[in-house]
């Protein structure tokens, strides 16, 4: 079976401090933080810089051949606004499907012909909806659709058991 990945993209926003991040949490331990309540987190930083070639082909050269990649900014409103139930559900439907080696019948794509059924895909999928701290918890939500949350060490907002 595929492997599902969910998560958030970056994870130094002020605004998350105090709310995602507990208020006793220092700077230097948020992504120690994220990487326990999340099981991945897209490392942003060619969004803000670029990368040479060279570190583009060895990024490509790591990942597996099939996989779908996900970057999810808003229901609503880019960068600003959470997804509803209804949304999270539409986006764990698909998320199946994708894990499934189907393909939703509504995806657009990149090429006009039709992909061939696979047995299945990795599935990477972010959340950068940051603006109003709703990210991580809805990065969360997806998680827990899928048992995902059994491993991770910590809750969004809860030190409880954190030892760095």
């Amino acid at each position: 079976m595929s492997d599902i990945r969910i998560g958030i993209s970056g994870w130094r926003y002020v605004p998350w401090r105090g709310d995602f991040y507990p208020e006793e949490l220092t700077q230097k331990n948020e992504l120690k933080f994220a990487s326990r309540a999340v099981n991945s987190i897209e490392i942003n930083g060619s969004f803000y810089s670029l990368k040479t070639p060279k570190l583009y082909a060895g990024w490509f050269a790591e990942v597996p051949d099939d996989f779908v990649y996900l970057r999810l900014h808003g229901d609503e409103k880019l960068y600003a606004s959470g997804y509803t139930a209804k949304a999270l559900k539409r986006w764990g439907d698909r998320i199946q499907e994708w894990r499934e080696g189907s393909q939703p019948a509504d995806a657009h794509l990149i090429v006009a012909k039709a992909v061939p059924k696979r047995k299945s895909r990795d599935i990477f999928c972010y959340f950068d909806n940051d603006i109003k701290v709703r990210a991580p918890y809805d990065a969360r939500q997806l998680l827990e659709r899928f048992d995902l949350t059994q491993g991770l060490e910590v809750a969004p907002g809860d030190m409880q058991g954190v030892k760095f």
